[in-house]
């Protein structure tokens, strides 16, 4: 018998020992009554009940009244009727190419750098961290920050976060038929845009919400607010008899985009994408039938006691005075130290007692024997808890959960879907991941589902939630049109390998199928380049020529190089149409003598695409952004 089925007997005798006990006890006690006659009774009664009744009655009556007393004033269930995520419209997809552009239209906008960007290593950097980051090609970004050139204006934010929210609240209430006006508790959290008036005006204005709602408005609570509106929901739920509660969780990307030079205020932005979500909450019995789930623990853990927390997640200012998100090296140890301090709270409530035996055992073993047992025991959670909703804010933090918890897999699909999908929603994304969960069909009645928040402060929520039903995905759920394409497999170093013959020698390509492919080229010229024109052109004995442009290659859109459309619509009217080909054409012509930190808005000066079989003398490498693309002579 292997150790797993052992352990599985073990929980099964220990969970089931009441049960196991309780039995035979009671079959005993049934055998013994049944062969009692009317005078076992009588002489019972006469014998001890009659003689006793001053101890009998008090202690009746005690047993009766702390029976009320407990129905009375037990806290009401609280439950989820529905919840909304909101889906962007299809034009604010942003791939991977369209994020970059977006990253040097904005840096472009600064007026401090008069219409340029001097230093282009930037773009190696924030490649790496989007091949890192597990962010797919089909997120979304605010309307503001696609245009050319882009809004970053208040206003801009504004109708961002409007669009977000009147969005996902519409579709809750068409799902719920809830008049808005039975709404008695409003909780808006939105860390980083907090205007005025609030965005819970915003709220009560927009669905006429009565005079009398309690509004409250959290802000700068990071990615774990979600957990603590819906904490503070209940809590006023169980003080607020028959009422209705409307949480709505969201972030602003418009406003806090960072446009400065420092790479820890860069990662944000690789990471952060447009969503947002809205959830009914209540405690009206007769709402039992139709909702969904009902909340069974809240947990909050705060550690901004120690310093190291406090500052691994900080906004302030760079050394040129632009307002970004600092994200410290030290964020994932941080987050799982706050998660083992947020587990110790909430396993005594969730775990079965064969866990807690186990590690009560281990941990007094380690007391005993320091030397001999190394590490405490790890529960298994996943007797207790059925799914996980681990807040998405980057692959390195699911990695670590996942480890931390002994978690599998299929454990953490939810997790990894909703970033590849829809990227850090911030506080809303642990609603995608169960809508993931439910669009999966795997939510069945009786499961406990575990969401688990992180944000700056440094803090670490969790909700446990229990489904009421067999739970089906909601009407325009945010996963309808995508759900059969997930999960898909995340690996930045797989792709697929071809050789082609080119001026004789043997290329291998490494592609990766899709629609829009992003490249990075560094160029050495191997002879003068004629067709100059580069003002303050460095010595002339430069000739190395390292420059970075960005080029997204579509098949129905023409390229872009840094930025700007300078590759023709040649493309187009290329006879080659494998992708592959146009791939290995597409050449860039510059001058010799150009210096390594001009910028390449100021360098290039044409692009053409040549035939396969024409030369120009320039050896390159290749170099995806967000999936590897490398250009090797083989032979």
């Amino acid at each position: 018998m292997t150790s797993i089925n052992v352990k599985l007997l073990y929980h099964y005798v220990i969970t089931n020992l009441f049960n196991l006990c309780f039995f035979p006890l009671t079959a005993i006690v049934a055998g013994k009554a049944y062969r009692l006659t009317i005078d076992d009774l009588q002489h019972l009664y006469y014998s001890y009940l009659q003689h006793n009744l001053i101890t009998i009655a008090p202690l009746f009556a005690f047993t009766v009244f702390g029976s009320v007393l407990y129905i009375a004033t037990r806290p009401k269930p609280v439950y989820l009727v529905e919840y909304s995520c909101y889906l962007p419209p299809t034009h604010c997809r942003s791939s991977i190419s369209k994020v970059m552009d977006i990253f040097y239209q904005v840096r472009k906008a600064d007026p401090s750098r008069n219409g340029t960007c001097d230093d282009s290593s930037w773009l190696d950097f924030l490649r790496k961290i989007q091949e890192r980051s597990g962010l797919g090609d089909e997120t979304h970004g605010p309307e503001g920050l696609l245009q050319v050139p882009p809004r970053k204006t208040f206003a801009a934010a504004r109708e961002e976060t409007e669009q977000v929210i009147i969005g996902a609240l519409e579709n809750l209430f068409k799902n719920t038929n809830v008049n808005p006006t039975d709404i008695g508790i409003l909780v808006v959290n939105s860390s980083m845009f907090n205007p005025t008036p609030s965005l819970s005006a915003m709220v009560v204005n927009t669905f006429k919400l009565r005079s009398n709602v309690r509004s409250f408005n959290l802000g700068g609570m990071g990615c774990s607010a979600g957990v603590i509106a819906i904490d503070l929901a209940k809590d006023l739920l169980h003080v607020h008899k028959n009422t209705y509660a409307l949480v709505v969780s969201t972030e602003n990307i418009t406003y806090n985009i960072y446009a400065g030079d420092n790479r820890s205020m860069m990662v944000s932005n690789c990471l952060f994408r447009v969503g947002g979500a809205a959830i009914l909450l209540s405690n009206k019995p007769r709402d039992r039938r139709r909702s969904k789930y009902e909340l069974v623990h809240t947990v909050r853990t705060h550690t901004g006691a120690d310093d190291k927390s406090f500052r691994c997640v900080q906004q302030g200012d760079d050394e040129n005075g632009k307002t970004g998100v600092s994200l410290s090296k030290d964020i994932t140890d941080v987050a799982g130290r706050t998660v083992k301090k947020n587990i110790a709270t909430l396993g005594p409530l969730i775990l079965p007692l064969s866990e807690k035996l186990l590690f009560s055992v281990t941990f007094m073993g380690k007391k005993l024997f320091k030397d001999k047992i190394k590490h405490y025991y790890v529960p298994d959670f996943k007797l207790a808890i059925d799914h996980f909703c681990i807040h998405a804010g980057g692959k390195a933090v699911i990695d670590v959960l996942e480890k931390n918890l002994g978690l599998a897999p299929i454990d953490v699909e939810a997790s990894r879907s909703t970033l590849h999908r829809f990227g850090n929603t911030s506080s809303s994304s642990i609603w995608y991941e169960l809508a993931y969960i439910e669009a999966k069909g795997r939510m069945k009645k009786g499961n406990k589902v575990w969401q688990i928040a992180l944000g700056s402060g440094f803090k670490c929520n969790s909700a446990v939630w229990v489904a009421l039903n067999n739970v089906k995905a909601s009407t325009n759920s945010p996963w309808e049109h995508c759900i059969d394409r997930y999960p898909v497999k995340i690996d930045s170093d797989s792709g697929k390998s071809e050789t082609r013959v080119q001026n004789g020698r043997r290329l291998r390509v490494d592609l990766w199928e899709r629609e829009s492919v992003v490249f990075v080229y560094r160029f050495r010229c191997s002879r003068p380049v004629l067709d100059s024109g580069v003002a303050s052109a460095p010595p002339m004995n430069v000739r190395l020529c390292l420059l970075e442009v960005v080029a997204s290659i579509a098949p129905s859109s023409p390229a872009f190089v840094s930025g700007r459309r300078l590759i023709s619509s040649s493309i187009h009217r290329s006879a080659t149409s494998d992708f592959a080909a146009r791939a290995l054409a597409l050449t860039v012509l510059v001058e010799r003598s150009v210096s390594v930190s001009s910028s390449p808005s100021t360098v290039i000066r044409r692009v053409s695409l040549l035939a396969p079989g024409e030369d120009r003398r320039l050896s390159s490498r290749r170099v995806f952004i967000g999936r590897r693309a490398t250009r090797h002579v083989v032979g």
